[in-house]
């Protein structure tokens, strides 16, 4: 909350309650100072992650290949990047961060993509090269919509290849996918990847195009799932992943962002435990304060749900956050209550 949000009224009172009135004024400043300390560590402990999931933006990807050709609608649940012979797919990602002033500045942003599989490579990586569309114009594509011959920043090209509009796009980062594996990969942090990010202007949207320069005689590259699956889909955070990539992808416990979100009524947390764990499973208000202890055991692996109701917690309209401890590994999704 802003300075702004505070506001002290001094009335006129007798000398001789002036004391009196010093001390309420000093505890009442004293709880505005603690409270901008919680939100302060708070906000540091939880940067904003953006998913496409929900109204954080959109995925898909398309075809200018010989078996879909440049018109086909990219309709495959999963996004799918591909530079073949006979077959050519690009992703397109779009981020909104019009409601994030954490993401302007930012410093070593990252998109995060969980791979459901990369087999056949040829070679032990592959390199998907990330761009970032430097015309606000041409933000507001509808993924259900978007081929080849309609994408933005995309020109003509023979099957089997791709034209990037050069004045209208600008290479930002490269996302390394091992061969034959899953799990969550991220992209490499680099100064054009956040002086994009920051000199957001006019929409404050984000669109990125994911491509594969080298030509591959293997198979495809796919990752997990597209928007409407509500799980595993692409984010971008606000800051360098604290952990490198081998320790994400093989961590002990996943919390999926919470469905619905935004919640009216009730909401439902997911996290998938692998190795038997003390879980403890919070929820913050803005502010930082402690509004519930959803789970506090040691449980076997397994997928849980769990439910948040809104009138049991007693829940007022708000962003809340939702923190997952297991061992030394914790993790922290934002959840938006809309009544």
């Amino acid at each position: 909350m802003p300075a702004s949000g505070y506001f002290l009224y001094i009335y006129l009172i007798p000398n001789q309650n002036l004391n009196v009135m010093k001390k309420h004024l000093l505890h009442f400043l004293s709880i505005v100072v603690a409270a901008f300390v919680s939100l302060n560590t708070f906000s540091q402990d939880t940067p904003d992650t953006l998913s496409t999931n929900y109204r954080d933006g959109a995925d898909t990807y398309v075809s200018n290949d010989e078996k879909l050709g440049p018109d086909d609608l990219g309709s495959d649940q999963h996004l799918v990047v591909r530079n073949h012979e006979v077959r050519m797919r690009l992703i397109f990602l779009r981020f909104d961060i019009t409601d994030n002033p954490r993401f302007n500045p930012v410093d070593s942003a990252y998109i995060g993509m969980h791979v459901k599989y990369a087999e056949k490579l040829g070679d032990s990586f592959r390199e998907v090269l990330v761009y970032g569309m430097t015309d606000d114009d041409m933000d507001n594509w509808d993924e259900y919509m978007l081929t080849y011959n309609t994408a933005p920043g995309l020109a003509g090209a023979p099957l089997a290849e791709y034209s990037l509009v050069e004045s209208k796009t600008k290479y930002l980062t490269t996302l390394t996918v091992p061969a034959d594996s899953t799990g969550w990969v991220y992209t490499e942090p680099s100064a054009d990847m956040d002086e994009f990010i920051n000199d957001v202007n006019q929409n404050h949207m984000l669109t990125f195009i994911l491509l594969v320069e080298v030509p591959n005689g293997g198979d495809e590259v796919r990752f997990t799932p597209k928007e409407d699956t509500a799980v595993w889909a692409p984010i971008l955070h606000s800051v360098e992943p604290a952990l490198n990539v081998e320790s994400r992808s093989v961590s002990s416990v996943v919390l999926e962002q919470n469905f619905p979100n935004p919640f009216i009524e009730s909401t439902t947390l997911t996290y998938h435990l692998n190795d038997p764990e003390h879980v403890e499973l919070t929820m913050y208000n803005i502010l930082g304060a402690k509004v519930a202890t959803l789970v506090d055991e040691f449980q076997g692996s397994g997928v849980y749900n769990v439910n948040v109701n809104v009138d049991r917690f007693n829940l007022s309209s708000g962003v809340y956050y939702a923190k997952i401890n297991v061992g030394a590994y914790s993790q922290t999704i934002k959840m938006i209550m809309n009544r």
